[in-house]
């Protein structure tokens, strides 16, 4: 249920959420360190169950980090907006995987 939430959560934020006056609710930089958090939640969740992972599911996430980690734990873009959405895809991807492998 908790994994439902948090990918729920996830989406929501990275539907673009708008205020009652029809201005962003957060700006680019709150959304995207929010989905820098969902990432890094997710990646942890993984990580203990790599050992049942199939080898294409590994290298979805090989390729999910090669993606994401430079933004979020590098720092590495000038845009947050461009940088929230080069990621959003694939966070949304990585907390799906998390969320079917810990509901087994």
């Amino acid at each position: 249920m908790t994994h439902r939430l948090i990918a729920v959560a996830v989406v929501a934020v990275l539907g673009g959420c708008t205020s009652s006056d029809g201005r962003p609710a957060m700006t680019d930089t709150d959304a995207l360190l929010i989905t820098c958090e969902s990432y890094s939640a997710a990646l942890n969740s993984l990580a203990p169950l790599k050992a049942g992972m199939k080898p294409s599911e590994v290298k979805r996430v090989d390729n999910i980090v090669a993606i994401v980690s430079p933004i979020c734990r590098d720092g590495d873009y000038k845009n947050a907006g461009q940088a929230l959405a080069a990621i959003q895809p694939v966070v949304i991807e990585l907390v799906k995987l998390k969320t079917e492998k810990a509901d087994g």
